[in-house]
């Protein structure tokens, strides 16, 4: 499983079907060139700002993308490539890329950009091979598979959080682990509960429950207001947010994604349990 708690002051949005099949093009600024793909490959994501602009999602192939806030982001520089806005950039991935080898394949091929925010990404398909993805200094830096070890990600930068993390016990060092709110000590604790987590079998209901807990143990209270885990081997996607504490259930195999279906939408904070498919609707 791949679990994420998104922190943030406000917690509306959208669950949002992506189809496959559409053709598209980027959102760019003062002449910037735009990028232009067809999505190979249908999706669901987690939107706060519209429709092709998620904070979070999975795709039918079990690719996992999400953001991360990073004070130490810096942003390329002009250059010749295609432009995609940040949270853009997500949706694009989703759309045509299945594996971690595909997305570290192409990384080059287009230039991130944002107006405002300053994020990293962590990226994770579905053999649970994993990338965490930064900006720093204008520069992609990428962490991938075996460059990867511990599949975490918090609001440091990875080899910040790496060179940390190696200080305490279970990784190395004799600290123990911190029980604080702060990126670094969530960065350890989400390690030491994930390693614990896939070296214990303690039977059903199994990863999804224990996913829910290593985000209640990472929480920040109301500021966590989403709650996700993923299933990228089953093609799931269980979420609560801080206003619907009940957990709610998407399959992607049980969806349409042709493109002829077209785009369709859940209010994030809607009540219900359970799997919430019936309940979508068109794309307005």
């Amino acid at each position: 499983v791949v679990v994420k708690s998104y922190d943030y002051y406000m917690g509306q949005g959208h669950v949002v079907v992506n189809p496959r099949g559409l053709a598209k093009t980027s959102m760019v600024f003062g002449g910037e060139r735009a990028a232009s793909w067809v999505a190979r490959y249908g999706s669901v994501t987690f939107n706060q700002y519209g429709r092709e602009l998620p904070a979070s999602g999975m795709n039918e192939a079990g690719l996992v993308v999400e953001v991360l806030w990073l004070d130490e982001t810096r942003y390329p520089g002009p250059d010749d490539r295609p432009v995609l806005p940040d949270l853009q950039w997500i949706q694009y991935q989703l759309d045509r890329w299945a594996t971690i080898g595909e997305v570290v394949a192409h990384a080059g091929e287009v230039r991130v950009t944002s107006r405002a925010a300053r994020i990293h990404f962590l990226a994770c398909d579905r053999k649970a091979v994993c990338a965490s993805i930064e900006y720093l200094d204008g520069k992609p830096v990428i962490h991938a598979g075996a460059r990867m070890p511990v599949r975490t990600l918090t609001n440091d930068s990875y080899e910040v959080s790496r060179t940390h993390l190696a200080r305490h016990q279970g990784f190395g060092g004799d600290r123990p682990v911190p029980t604080g709110l702060g990126s670094l000590d969530r960065f350890v604790r989400a390690s030491s509960l994930a390693a614990a987590a896939g070296r214990e079998d303690r039977g059903a209901p199994g990863l999804v429950d224990d996913g829910f807990a290593l985000l209640d143990a990472v929480s920040t209270g109301s500021s966590s207001v989403w709650n996700l885990v993923y299933e990228p081997r089953r093609g799931r996607i269980h979420f609560r947010t801080h206003e619907q504490p009940l957990a709610r259930r998407i399959d992607l195999a049980s969806l349409d994604l042709s493109c002829a279906a077209g785009a369709r939408y859940l209010d994030v904070q809607a009540e219900g349990r359970g799997e919430v498919s019936r309940w979508l609707k068109p794309y307005d």
